[in-house]
């Protein structure tokens, strides 16, 4: 379900390529702008996502309240989920759509986000284009270490994800070591 100004709020930021007016690096070509996604009731399903050197992700917010400063205000981010995020058609060209060798959609969105910044662009996200994520329950609240997308175990039977943390990670190997953080 989306809000009411989910699309408008997209558009005004990709269009006019300026997301923070307090920050003097804030322009450039934004070629990506995602939704603040969110539970039925009122827990974050995520405020954009991380990605760390090994190549695992962090669905940033995760089963928080929705309404916590830290996940209201538009930033640049790592990468964002497909669901009501707005791209820009020449980067989406430029870089082939959404990677298929991944297993899970979050690991080709994270792709997705690498790709973009690598062509130049700026990720975003945008708190006031909101959207509820209706999903089957999960357990209640995880923190980034029990979160199996963050912490691949030596044992890939026991992350689902292993093998798609192994493939991100190879891919953009110099990319990760070079300016993003260790796990």
């Amino acid at each position: 379900q989306l809000s009411d100004r989910c699309l408008p709020n997209l558009l005004e930021i990709i269009t006019s390529g300026n997301y923070d007016r307090d920050r003097s690096d804030n322009t450039g070509r934004i070629g990506l702008v995602g939704s603040k996604l969110t539970f039925e009731n009122s827990e974050l399903h995520n405020a954009g996502g991380a990605i760390w050197q090994n190549g695992s992700i962090w669905q940033y917010g995760y089963r928080d309240f929705r309404g916590e400063p830290e996940y209201n205000y538009v930033r640049a981010i790592d990468f964002c989920p497909a669901i009501a995020s707005l791209v820009d058609a020449q980067l989406f060209q430029a870089v082939n759509g959404f990677s298929e060798n991944y297993d899970s959609p979050l690991y080709a969105e994270a792709d997705f986000g690498l790709a973009a910044q690598e062509q130049g662009y700026k990720v975003i996200y945008q708190p006031k284009s909101e959207v509820i994520y209706r999903q089957d329950p999960k357990p209640k609240k995880q923190n980034r270490s029990e979160n199996s997308h963050v912490n691949p175990s030596e044992n890939d039977n026991e992350n689902p994800n292993a093998l798609d943390i192994k493939k991100l990670g190879h891919k953009w190997c110099d990319r990760l070591r070079s300016q993003y953080l260790a796990d």
